[in-house]
């Protein structure tokens, strides 16, 4: 349901919880609707302050070149009432607003709602669309990668990584509520060529990329290399033979030493008896 809503709407009118709670540079609307009705939207001041304005006052908006000192404002705007919101909740300002603007006016309700958060989350990696997103309250892992157009063919999305503020860094939880500031790093996955290739490595993964290709990425087999005994080990731990075996993410290509290769190893052993047989000899002479 939060995907679709996520996808129909515009990120600045993403809908929140009333348990979020407000802080500066926080841009809100507040509506009052009743016997008289009139919206204006208003960005929470450095103070931590939102205004009560008149039907007639143009909204207010921060700016960061205007001097900080007393809640400076516009003289045209009509300041009914000054309200310090940060560290309430949605729900919180919401009332004590409506409880404000009624010693103004009478028969109405007053709502106010989160249309552009201050902090963001930022969604790198293997994703369609990697950038920094607005903070949105109970979103999880998985959604904002969703909102970030999803993950690409190569991401390795069961290691999917949360760096949080306080360093701690979070694998594969993509059920996770995302915090403010949150990194989400999507990885891309890889493939494991090891034993006898003239290159082992880590390479990375290529949908539909063959056996063969990983093994050619990785310098091709040595004269050593027993293809027959030869392996893929799959990320659940299973293995399966080189044969039709389709190489998934995070596979590991495993290829096998020949024990004896043939002539080359009949001759170098049959030296070496020759040789010791010899020395046996000179000894017993």
């Amino acid at each position: 349901m939060i995907l679709l809503l996520l996808a129909i709407l515009p990120m600045d009118r993403a809908c929140i919880s009333e348990d979020y709670i407000l802080q500066v540079g926080d841009r809100v609307a507040i509506s009052v609707i009743g016997a008289l009705n009139f919206t204006y939207n208003q960005t929470i001041s450095p103070q931590g302050n939102i205004f009560l304005q008149s039907p007639t006052s143009p909204s207010y908006t921060y700016s960061e070149t205007a001097s900080t000192r007393a809640e400076e404002i516009s003289p045209v705007i009509e300041v009914m009432d000054i309200l310090h919101v940060t560290g309430l909740s949605v729900k919180e300002a919401s009332e004590i607003l409506e409880e404000r603007f009624k010693k103004y006016f009478k028969n109405i309700e007053v709502e106010l709602n989160v249309i552009t958060f201050t902090d963001k989350v930022y969604v790198n990696g293997a994703v369609t669309t990697p950038q920094a997103y607005p903070f949105l309250p109970n979103i999880t892992v998985q959604e904002y990668i969703a909102l970030a157009g999803g993950p690409l063919e190569w991401a390795d999305f069961d290691n999917v990584k949360v760096e949080r503020r306080e360093s701690q860094n979070i694998i594969g939880e993509l059920d996770l509520k995302v915090q403010r500031g949150d990194i989400i790093t999507v990885p891309r996955a890889f493939v494991y060529v090891e034993g006898e290739v003239e290159k082992p490595g880590i390479f990375p993964y290529i949908p539909d990329f063959s056996l063969k290709e990983y093994i050619g990425r990785a310098g091709g087999p040595t004269s050593r290399a027993n293809l027959r005994e030869s392996f893929v080990i799959k990320r659940d731990g299973t293995r399966k033979p080189l044969k039709k075996t389709t190489i998934d993410k995070g596979d590991t290509i495993v290829i096998k030493e020949v024990f004896l290769k043939w002539w080359q190893d009949y001759i170098t052993i049959a030296s070496a008896i020759t040789t010791v047989v010899i020395a046996w000899l000179s000894i017993r002479k």
